[in-house]
């Protein structure tokens, strides 16, 4: 009888490691900003990437529209407990975000950052989603849709505005960390036609679901299509250039 249950216990922890997921993948779109406006691309292009990365062999891809602070964190947080789990993790925010003070957030869609030092209260420091990618075995990968004009005050002591930079600043990457943004430092990313998806997200969706590519091969297709595919806008003197760490 002992032995019987033994076994039994032995069985039931096997099925339970076999239904881990060994693919994992947040996916975030930030379009309801409430007071700079709204973003229409996030919301177009989250399902897209959502099916890609289902196509493409992810087991477990949990899809967050239009989160607040405490959702963001939340989301985070647990999502990390899934990743501590897996082989690859993955998180894709398509969203604002900001440097300031050489350190990069991801902002929530209650955020006012009226001033500089807001942002380490009202928004999500990226070492947060980093942590939240570091316990996956393989490989860790953070894809920010992110590169936009700021269109937040942050102002700073002196009465100026304290960050001017568009989108993400650079970031070194740690072992087996991925890190892409959709445009280089400096440069606009390309929100698409109207009720299409942004050129980003529509490639990196093509790209994922190829089979057998390695994801710096996959990268490296994105980057060169969306130089192909975008130039001159009204905010940005050539093409976009997405960029990889």
């Amino acid at each position: 009888m002992m032995l019987r249950v033994l076994v039994a216990i032995v069985v039931l922890a096997l099925g339970v490691v076999q239904a881990e997921a060994k693919r994992v993948a947040l996916v975030i779109g930030n379009s309801k900003y409430a007071t700079v406006g709204e973003l229409f691309t996030p919301k177009r292009d989250v399902p897209l990437i959502e099916k890609a990365l289902r196509e493409s062999g992810f087991d477990d891809v949990d899809v967050r529209m239009d989160l607040g602070l405490n959702d963001l964190t939340t989301a985070l947080r647990d999502f990390s407990d899934k990743a501590a789990n897996a082989e690859i993790a993955l998180v894709y925010f398509a969203g604002h975000g900001i440097e300031v003070n050489k350190t990069n957030y991801l902002v929530p869609i209650d955020a006012k950052l009226r001033k500089a030092k807001d942002a380490g209260y009202e928004a999500i420091d990226l070492s947060m989603v980093r942590n939240a990618v570091s316990g996956a075995s393989k490989l860790r990968m953070v894809v920010l849709d992110a590169c936009r004009n700021n269109p937040f005050p942050l102002e700073a002591k002196d009465g100026s505005r304290a960050s001017r930079k568009i989108g993400l600043g650079k970031i070194e990457p740690g072992v087996n960390e991925l890190i892409a943004f959709s445009a280089q430092q400096g440069l606009v990313a390309d929100d698409g036609p109207p009720n299409g998806n942004s050129p980003f997200a529509a490639s990196l969706a093509k790209w994922l679901v190829e089979p057998g590519m390695e994801i710096r091969f996959v990268m490296g297709k994105v980057r060169d299509e969306v130089l192909a595919n975008t130039g001159t806008t009204q905010d940005r003197d050539g093409p976009q250039i997405p960029y990889v760490e």
